[in-house]
Formats: C-alpha cells, structure tokens, sequence
C-alpha cells in the first residue's frame, strides 16, 4: 500500500499540528486498526487463545489510542530485543556530546585490544549505523556466535570475544550489514571512556531524567547486551520517544542536542549494498512509498523518507520477540506495540500494515478538519 505525500501545503501544515487543528479536537476513526488487531490477535499470543498485546500511539505527547489484550499493559516490564537499539543509540550519542569522546573517534583508541585484531579503526558511528563490516552475513558463511547477547558473559567478555573471534569482511562504511557486534562494542568502549557500567551511564543520561524507572538492560544479565538486553515497558518507551519528537526535550529541560537528534533522522546507508537484513524474507509487509527492504540510519530504521525530497518521516526499532516502536514526524506521532513473543519478528507484517491503517485513519480526521474549516 501506497503513502502518498501530502501535496496540499494546508494539510500538511495541518498533519503538522497546527493550532487550528488542535483547537478543533482532531478526532481520528481509528476502527479498522481495532479490527485489524481483532483479527490477528493469535500472531500475539504465545499460548494459544492468550494474547499479550498493548498498542498505544500518541499526537504531540498525547495518547490518541490504545488498544490492550491479554497479559500485556502500559506497565507491564517485557524484553524488548532489537528495540534497545534506538534507546542505546540515544545514550551512545549523549555520552557523544560530551568533551571525552565523539561519534567518529576510533574505538582502538581506548579499546587496544582492537587495534591488534584490525578492528581499531572502527568508530561508534560506523557500529550505530550498522556500517562496521564484521561478521553478519549469512551469505558469506558465517557462523558467529551471537556473543553480544550470551548471559554467561560479562559486556567486557563479550566484546573481547567479538574483538577476537569476528572477522571483517568490508571497510567500514561500505555495506549495510544488520548485527549487534559493532554495537556491544561501541557500549563496552563507552565504559572504558567514562570509567562506568553501562547501565548507569544509561541511567544518568536517558533514564533518570526521563523517569524511566521501570526500565533496565537486565534480558540477559550480566551481558547488558547493548543492542537487544532492554527490559522496559510501554510508558517507560514512550516518554523516550516523545522526547525524541520533541527535538531532545523533556519537560523543558535538553537530554539531546539538536544535532543529535539530526543524527536519528538521517538515512545513513543510502546507497550501500545490504548483505543482511531482519526485513528479507517476510511476505505482504506494508511498507511506505512501496519499500522492499528500510534502509538504516542510526540505532534505528528508516520506516518512510520521501523519495523526492529525501527527507526521513518516519524512524523505528522493531525487535525479534516483536515489540515495534516508531516515530512519525509528519504527523507529529509517537507510537508502540509491545508484545512478548519468540517467533522471531513475523509479527512485523501485522504491525506494518497496523502503522499504515493509523497513517490513514489520522490523514483522514486531517482532510476532514480541513474541508470543514474551508
């Protein structure tokens, strides 16, 4: 299914929230995401006729729907999987901004132990936007150990397992590779600059002044397991993610720079060959602008850029156990579905094709606004 641009300056001015329509209740008919759901409740239930569903999306930090079934709530503390990746990347680049490290500073400079393995070169950025070149991808043979996740490792055991054993297969910056490697590895060296576990450098940047207290990298203790170990919940998330559409601010006060916040919203593999993605392989996804395959930028993927313009509307962090948080910047929406399941990532297809029925069902309410105020 297409989404199509919005061409009319006054819809669009209006999808991006003006006060005019603010001041007249936007009021989406979001029933067919309701039946969708109702429909494909068993892709979310890990016991047959058990769901463990919650949906809530939000306009400019307000809930606008939700939609709950069985096991799962707002509260409810699950492993979110690879939709750590989009929190860990916003850690990784507050820690960024600051005087003692940067995106682009090689990580062998403080990790030594990667310059003797010829992986010291490599950069936060090029571990973040999936460009590090190490072992993933399938087609090459590969047969790593997914040592980023492994619960009888430390994260500095595990990341001198990767340092040791991954080969590299391509210059940074030279395919997109999907893997949590270079990522375990960037949040190991992270530890080694600010001289602190991860999980209180997570704390005193995002955690703490978010109020994210339900929310901790413990899936696979001790291995805080930097791309996948999120153990949260929705409202948890979500007071990440408004902050994210909020330009870095929560509740006036600036967790994330302006040029950070740029950093998430940019398409940094554009162009590059993709060896290995979690998106191959699934029939009748419902993906933006006819996309076969999103391309990634950093922590996260690109969910809809305009084709013309190029400009990135829509971010997400699916992960495998099919939790799909996402961002939607044209229309000024934060949404999530949380759920607990482990066949890895089917439910995407489900999910994709909700996303787009709440794309269509707020155009709508959108163009309805609008032919009334005409």
């Amino acid at each position: 299914m297409l989404v199509l641009p919005l061409r009319n300056p006054m819809l669009a001015l209006l999808v991006a929230g003006t006060p005019c329509s603010l001041a007249m209740g936007l009021s989406p008919d979001f029933g067919a995401v309701d039946a969708h759901l109702d429909a494909n409740l068993a892709e979310f239930s890990p016991t047959p006729g058990q769901p463990a569903l919650y949906v809530e999306v939000r306009r400019e930090g307000a809930p606008i729907y939700t939609y709950q079934a069985g096991s799962i709530g707002r509260e409810t503390v699950v492993g979110f999987a690879s939709a750590t990746k989009l929190v860990s990347a916003g850690i990784i680049l507050a820690l960024a901004e600051r005087p003692e490290w940067g995106l682009d500073v090689p990580m062998g400079n403080t990790v030594l132990l990667m310059n003797s393995h010829g992986k010291g070169a490599l950069t936060p950025f090029h571990a973040f936007t999936m460009t590090p070149g190490l072992c993933s991808n399938p087609a090459l043979g590969d047969t790593c150990p997914a040592y980023e996740i492994l619960p009888f490792y430390t994260l500095e055991q595990s990341a001198f397992q990767i340092i040791i054993n991954y080969p590299v297969h391509h210059p940074p910056l030279t395919v997109m590779s999907y893997d949590g490697a270079g990522m375990q590895l960037a949040g190991y060296t992270a530890t080694r600059v600010f001289n602190k576990p991860w999980q209180e450098l997570a704390e005193e940047t995002l955690f703490d002044p978010l109020g994210m207290s339900a929310t901790s990298y413990t899936r696979f203790a001790p291995n805080p397991a930097i791309a996948g170990g999120l153990e949260t919940n929705a409202a948890d998330y979500l007071l990440y993610l408004d902050m994210l559409l909020s330009g870095g601010v929560h509740e006036g006060v600036r967790l994330l720079s302006e040029e950070s916040i740029d950093t998430l919203w940019i398409n940094h593999t554009q162009g590059l060959p993709i060896t290995n993605s979690p998106w191959n392989n699934k029939e009748g996804l419902d993906l933006p602008y006819e996309v076969e395959s999103p391309p990634y930028g950093f922590g996260c993927w690109i969910l809809a850029e305009e084709p013309v313009s190029g400009v990135v509307e829509e971010i997400c962090s699916p992960g495998a156990f099919g939790t799909f948080p996402w961002v939607d910047r044209t229309r000024g929406l934060t949404g999530i579905l949380v759920t607990e399941m482990p066949s890895g990532s089917r439910e995407w297809v489900v999910e994709t094709h909700m996303i787009q029925l709440i794309r269509e069902a707020i155009d709508n309410a959108v163009r309805t606004d609008y032919l009334l105020v005409e």
